[in-house]
């Protein structure tokens, strides 16, 4: 995504990778195993190439959703959720602690 490049996405075009690159613009999606489909997205982005027309428009704040600074935080929040929840279910007077 960083590139700046044309993406094709031989993917399930229902499924995530899809959806990823449909949302941030960053390319064109064929069905995995549907050798036509895939065979017209080729076609069309070399046309496109060949006629200096090949442009992408990147939605940069989507794209950045998924650099590792924003995952990371993503996923220290879900870590957090979840001790959070499990602090919450258990009785934490009933803990005993046995000195060292």
């Amino acid at each position: 995504m960083a590139l700046k490049k044309p993406v094709l996405g031989i993917v399930p075009t229902d499924g995530e990778v899809a959806r990823m690159i449909r949302e941030t613009g960053i390319g064109v999606v064929a069905e995995f195993g549907k050798i036509p489909e895939i065979a017209d997205a080729m076609l069309s982005l070399y046309r496109q190439w060949l006629a200096g027309t090949l442009t992408i428009c990147p939605d940069v704040l989507r794209i950045n959703t998924f650099n590792y600074v924003n995952l990371t935080l993503r996923f220290a929040a879900l870590l957090d959720g979840m001790f959070e929840k499990t602090c919450r279910n258990r009785d934490l007077a009933t803990i005993k602690t046995e000195p060292l």
